[in-house]
């Protein structure tokens, strides 16, 4: 037993390595959220690759209920008995009061108007003080007809005025006139003027009047 024995100092049983955590330990968080990324647009693809047409996104207005966006070329209805405007094609009304002036009444009547009543398309009368008066109402295709009567007196047709006219000498005297497919009436209350004088004014107010229609 020769050698000497030579104790560790306090200093040197103190001194225990440090080791460092294992690796995996480390890498473990960025794995998870290597594979959370990958599952994310795992199921975004899912999602959006149907391969069809996209639908229409639903909308929902103000305070209502929610309604399908309408589908591309679906049909637009139309209310029953209703004319849709592309199929409509009406002719303009004639403004009857257009067809005679007041200076031309006045000439007429053989006295100043000192009133027109405009009905739109009733009528237009043109008054005066005495109680004679011009009247333009609109006509009727059955004042062409064979054996059509106005006031209790059958027609005559009349040359030369519009595209058609025919004279009806009652109580009152009527011209009624064809001007395309527009029909009018030019109705004179001259109780002392007899019925070929009569005639002879309703031609020329009924002459200017079919050149005014369009």
């Amino acid at each position: 037993m020769g050698g000497s024995f030579t104790m560790p100092s306090p200093a040197a049983r103190q001194q225990i390595p440090v080791v460092s955590p294992p690796a995996r330990n480390r890498v473990a968080p960025a794995l998870v959220a290597a594979l959370a990324l990958a599952a994310l647009a795992a199921l975004t693809a899912c999602g959006g690759g149907g391969g069809g047409e996209e639908k229409p996104a639903a909308t929902a207005p103000a305070g209502g209920s929610l309604t399908q966006a309408p589908t591309a070329g679906r049909p637009t209805p139309t209310p029953k008995g209703r004319t849709t405007a592309a199929a409509a094609s009406p002719r303009a009304a004639v403004k009857l009061c257009t067809l005679v002036t007041a200076d031309e009444a006045d000439e007429a009547l053989g006295e100043f108007v000192t009133g027109v009543l405009d009905l739109a398309n009733k009528y237009c009368q043109y008054d005066t003080k005495s109680g004679i008066y011009l009247r333009i109402e609109p006509g009727s295709q059955g004042d062409f007809q064979a054996g059509a009567e106005l006031q209790g007196v059958g027609g005559e047709p009349v040359p030369s005025i519009g595209e058609e006219s025919v004279w009806f000498a009652g109580a009152l005297g009527v011209l009624s006139v064809r001007q395309g497919d527009a029909y009018f009436r030019m109705v004179l209350n001259l109780p002392e003027v007899d019925s070929s004088n009569q005639l002879k004014i309703a031609r020329g107010l009924a002459t200017k009047a079919a050149a005014r229609i369009p």
